[in-house]
């Protein structure tokens, strides 16, 4: 299969994907979705996400979301992984009420925190510099590589053995900017983790396409889903001289 990248709306373009062809789903929601197709009526009455019923237009975006996240789970390989990448605003209502119900709490792997650099802004509380990254398997026989991941340094190297301080430790799920821990580092140890070459990756909020950067540079193939024409302009820059298809799904 060659990386393929679609124009268009996600939802649509994902119900055409083969059941089980993914390996890992890496996405990162904007903050605001396009929630035109919910019916407007909807957000004046009770409407149910997983077992719970809501009433208001943020309820609209988690709608949308568990409509994505119902054919992420179907078009997921068996020993597939899902990553969900959000914030503290949003990733608790988007792992108890949409990707529990979903993927089931027994298949929830792990939460990593991303601690950002910067001051966080705000006196009025305790500043927020982090993200979220919810890991999720489709079976407990899940693909996880950890001779794939970069290591780090021992923080206390006098500690352990001399082999142990020359090999480095496997990353916890905090990640410190002190690790030299960028966006692109984050998707590149995730997807080494939990891929093998020929492997491939679908993002169905795809932006500019970094992940599928990422995955050239790792001998995965890429599905790409991006409905905003100024970012498929700049991912046909990225990606000219590749091997991809692109597909406009009206």
């Amino acid at each position: 299969m060659s990386n393929r990248i679609y124009r268009g709306e996600n939802l649509k373009i994902l119900k055409q994907l083969d059941a089980s062809s993914i390996d890992l789903i890496y996405i990162k929601p904007p903050s605001e979705l396009n929630t035109s197709d919910i019916n407007p009526d909807d957000l004046n009455r009770p409407f149910t996400v997983g077992t719970t019923q809501y009433t208001n237009l943020y309820d609209a975006y988690l709608l949308y979301l568990e409509s994505c996240l119902i054919e992420a789970y179907r078009i997921l390989a068996d020993h597939g992984t899902l990553y969900l990448h959000s914030n503290h605003t949003r990733v608790h209502y988007i792992k108890t009420l949409v990707l529990d119900p979903i993927f089931g709490r027994e298949n929830f792997v792990n939460e990593i925190v991303w601690a950002k650099q910067g001051n966080g802004g705000g006196s009025h509380a305790w500043p927020a510099k982090h993200e979220n990254i919810l890991m999720y398997s489709k079976t407990p026989d899940f693909k996880f590589n950890p001779d794939n991941i970069d290591r780090i340094p021992y923080l206390a190297p006098g500690l352990v053995s001399e082999e142990k301080e020359e090999l480095g430790k496997l990353p916890t799920d905090t990640w410190w900017y002190t690790q030299n821990i960028s966006e692109k580092e984050i998707l590149k140890r995730l997807i080494s983790a939990s891929t093998d070459p020929g492997d491939t990756v679908l993002d169905f909020f795809a932006g500019t396409g970094l992940t599928g950067e990422i995955c050239s540079s790792l001998d995965r193939r890429f599905i790409l889903i991006e409905e905003d024409q100024k970012h498929i302009e700049e991912m046909v820059s990225k990606f000219r001289g590749n091997e991809v298809e692109w597909i406009n799904f009206d």
